[in-house]
């Protein structure tokens, strides 16, 4: 049949066998589609049922931020705003972060959960914390000098990106 959809699949004996099904069984079109992925081999975030999928919000930049900083949500005069996160201080813990940059006043779109693309050197084997030198970025060490310590998730296959993973942000360093 020309409206038959033919895909190859394994029995249970673990053979390869030509298997399909015919679009009949859904008149209106609307599912039992085969769904196919991206060139990322993900899926679109359309077809996940609400509450699946990246966690995102979009506030105003109240700094520059660039692709990869990881970034801290916070309250000015009652209006959500995105500044970049850092290990110094003890009110700016990692949120999330941003894939792509923002100017300052414009629009940050702050992914809170997700792969991060940040490049991080050195180690990182027990984790990726937030970083007290450069703001807005991940560090595979972690200085006990710096205010917070916070881990903010794992590298990856590669060296490009991470896990973002947020933990619980724990003042390690004292408060002046």
């Amino acid at each position: 049949m020309p409206d038959d959809l033919r895909y190859i699949g394994l029995d249970a004996a673990g053979r390869k066998v030509m298997r399909g099904f015919a679009r009949e069984r859904d008149p209106a079109g609307a599912g039992g589609r085969p769904l196919a992925t991206d060139e990322n081999d993900l899926l679109d975030p359309s077809f996940l049922p609400p509450g699946l999928g990246a966690a995102e919000m979009v506030a105003p930049a109240s700094e520059t931020l660039a692709a990869g900083d990881l970034v801290n949500l916070w309250t000015d005069a009652g209006a959500r705003k995105a500044r970049k996160a850092d290990a110094s201080a003890l009110d700016k813990p990692a949120h999330g972060f941003v894939a792509e940059g923002a100017a300052a006043a414009g629009m940050a779109h702050v992914i809170l959960s997700g792969e991060c693309p940040q490049a991080v050197a050195g180690g990182g084997e027990q984790g990726l914390f937030l970083s007290g030198a450069v703001p807005g970025k991940a560090s595979a060490v972690f200085d006990p000098s710096w205010a917070l310590w916070q881990r903010v998730g794992f590298r990856g296959p590669g060296d490009a990106s991470f896990a973002f993973s947020p933990g619980e942000a724990v003042v390690f360093g004292a408060a002046d």
